[in-house]
C-alpha cells in the first residue's frame, strides 16, 4: 500500500540537513573578535564613553548589530550606540519687558524714564529701546538706585543709532558697563536730544530776474524737527548654557590610492580604499591652478552577480590663483557612508587632466555609552555581517535620563590589539537565514529534488499496481 507518511519522511530528513548545513555555511563569512576596554579610574559607578577604532569599523556589519560589551563572566552589558558629540558653551541673550514707573521731558531737550525692577527678577545686564525710526542717533545714559533718591551710574557713553539711510547697521541696545548691585531696584534711562533736527535733502532755489539777467539767488534748507519715538522697553541678561553638537569632520587615514583616466568621457578616475569607517567628505590636494572640475563621489553596489558604481555625493571643485583673485574649495560633502572603496569621477572634458598629489577622508565618530563600576573588566566582541546578528534591545532609559541632566561620560579606550575568537557563531535566526538568497536557493534546489524523487516513486507504484490488476 502506498504510504504518503514514508515517502514524505526523506524528505523531511533531507530539508533538515539543508539547514543544518546553511547554519554553519552562514556564520563562517566573517570571525569574531574582541578588544578589551581600558577604563579610566573609577572610585564609584560612573557613566563612561567608548569610541569605536577602525579596527572596528573595518570587521563590524553596517548596522553595527554585532557589538557586543560583556564584563569578565559574560554578562552583557547595555550601551547605547551613538554619534560623538561634544558640548560647547554658548551665550544666550533673555529678554523681558519693563515695569515703567514714570516718563517726562527734562531740560535741554532730554527724556527720563523711570523703571521698576521685580524682586524676583534676574538682574538685567542692559537695556533695549524699541523704536519704529530710521536714520537717528542719541547718546543714552541708565543709573540705578536703591531709594530713588541717590542714582548710580551704569553706563559712560550709551548710544543708539540708525544708519539705514547710508549702510544697514542700527543698534538699539545699551549695555551696562557698571554692574547693578543687589538692592538696586530702579533704573533711571536719559536719553539726550529726542527732537533731533533732521536736514532735508531738497534746497528750496529763489531767483530774482530783471528782463533776462539774473539780479539775486537765495537758497532756503528745509530741517524736519522729528522727536524720538520709544515702542517699549527691554531688559536683557546673558545666559550660560552648555549646547550638545554632533562632533564631524574626523581625519581618517586612506590605504591606498589609485588613478585612472577614461579618456572617451573626458573623465579622471581616482579610487581610494578606507577601513569602512563613517566618511561623510573627501577633499583632494591637488598643485593645479585656475580650474573648476565637477567631480561625482561614487561607492560600488553589488547588482546580482556585477557590481555597479553608484551615485553618493556630488560638487564642484576649484582652485582660482590669479592676482588678487584667490579662491580654494577642494572638498565634496555626502551622507555619512561605510564603504572599502569610493571613487571620484572628475569632469575634465576636454581641459587637462588634474595632477591629485593626495584624498583626504573625514568622518563621524561612533561611540558606545555606558554605566561601568570600579575594577570592572568591560570587552568589547565584534565582527559580522548585516542580517548574521540582531540589534541587541537594551534599556537604556538610565543611560538617556543622564547625558540629559547634562552628566558628561569619562572616555574609556580600546586595547591596541584584537584577540581573534575560535569558533564562535552567531545564534541561528531562521528568517534572516531564509532571506539569503545563496541559502533560499540551495533550499529550493533539495526541494525540487525531492518533489521529483517523490513522483518518480509514486509513478513506479502505480505502474506495479496497474501491472497487478491486469
Amino acid at each position: 500500500m502506498f504510504s504518503l507518511k514514508q515517502h514524505l519522511r526523506p524528505a523531511a530528513w533531507l530539508l533538515a540537513g539543508a539547514m543544518i548545513w546553511a547554519g554553519p555555511a552562514a556564520a563562517q563569512h566573517t570571525q569574531r573578535a574582541q578588544k578589551l576596554v581600558e577604563l579610566p579610574e573609577l572610585s564609584a559607578e560612573e557613566l563612561v564613553v567608548l569610541a569605536i577604532d577602525s579596527d572596528v569599523y573595518e570587521a563590524s556589519s553596517s548596522d553595527f548589530s554585532d557589538l557586543r560589551l560583556q564584563d569578565s563572566g559574560g554578562t552583557a552589558i547595555p550601551f547605547l550606540l551613538r554619534t560623538a558629540v561634544e558640548t560647547r558653551s554658548q551665550i544666550t541673550r533673555h529678554y523681558r519687558d519693563a515695569q515703567l514707573q514714570a516718563a517726562g521731558p527734562l531740560d535741554e531737550n532730554a527724556l527720563e524714564i523711570l523703571v521698576k525692577l521685580p524682586e524676583e527678577a534676574p538682574q538685567p545686564q542692559g537695556i533695549q529701546l524699541d523704536s519704529p525710526l530710521k536714520d537717528f542717533q542719541h547718546r543714552v545714559r541708565v543709573f540705578a538706585s536703591a531709594d530713588g533718591e541717590q542714582w548710580q551710574p551704569l553706563t559712560e557713553e550709551g548710544l543708539i543709532f540708525d544708519y539705514s539711510r547710508f549702510i544697514d547697521v542700527r543698534n538699539d541696545r545699551v549695555a551696562f558697563v557698571n554692574p547693578l548691585a543687589a538692592e538696586h531696584r530702579q533704573l533711571r534711562i536719559v536719553i539726550d536730544d529726542i527732537t533731533a533736527e533732521q536736514q532735508s535733502r531738497l534746497l528750496e532755489l529763489t531767483r530774482e530776474l530783471v528782463g533776462e539777467e539774473e539780479t539775486s539767488r537765495s537758497e532756503q534748507v528745509t530741517v524736519d524737527r522729528r522727536p524720538l519715538k520709544i515702542d517699549q522697553v527691554r531688559l536683557w541678561h546673558e545666559v550660560e548654557q552648555l549646547q550638545v553638537m554632533q562632533t564631524d569632520r574626523i581625519a581618517y587615514p586612506l590605504a591606498e590610492m589609485s588613478i585612472d583616466r577614461d579618456e572617451q568621457h573626458g573623465q579622471t578616475l581616482v579610487t581610494v580604499h578606507s577601513r569602512r569607517e563613517p566618511l561623510t567628505r573627501l577633499t583632494l590636494l591637488t598643485p593645479s591652478r585656475n580650474f573648476s572640475r565637477r567631480v561625482n563621489v561614487e561607492v560600488p553596489h553589488v547588482q546580482g552577480v556585477r557590481t555597479v558604481w553608484q551615485p553618493i555625493g556630488s560638487g564642484v571643485i576649484s582652485n582660482l590663483n590669479f592676482k588678487a583673485l584667490q579662491r580654494q574649495q577642494l572638498t565634496i560633502n555626502f551622507p555619512e557612508n561605510r564603504h572599502r572603496q569610493y571613487r571620484l569621477v572628475i569632469e575634465d572634458r576636454d581641459s587637462p587632466p588634474l595632477e591629485i598629489a593626495e584624498v583626504r577622508a573625514e568622518g563621524s565618530v561612533k561611540e558606545l555609552v555606558f554605566f561601568a563600576a570600579p575594577e570592572q573588566q568591560v570587552m568589547l566582541t565584534f565582527g559580522g555581517q548585516s542580517g548574521q546578528w540582531k540589534s541587541p534591545r537594551f534599556d537604556t532609559t538610565a543611560i538617556a535620563a543622564a547625558l540629559s541632566e547634562g552628566y558628561q561620560p569619562q572616555p574609556a579606550v580600546l586595547a591596541p590589539v584584537a584577540d581573534h575568537l575560535e569558533g564562535e557563531t552567531p545564534p541561528l535566526d531562521l528568517p534572516a537565514l531564509l532571506n539569503r538568497p545563496g541559502v533560499l536557493i540551495g533550499i529550493i534546489a533539495l526541494l525540487m529534488a525531492v518533489l521529483g524523487w517523490f513522483l518518480y516513486q509514486a509513478g513506479r507504484r502505480l505502474d506495479a499496481a496497474s501491472d497487478h490488476h491486469s
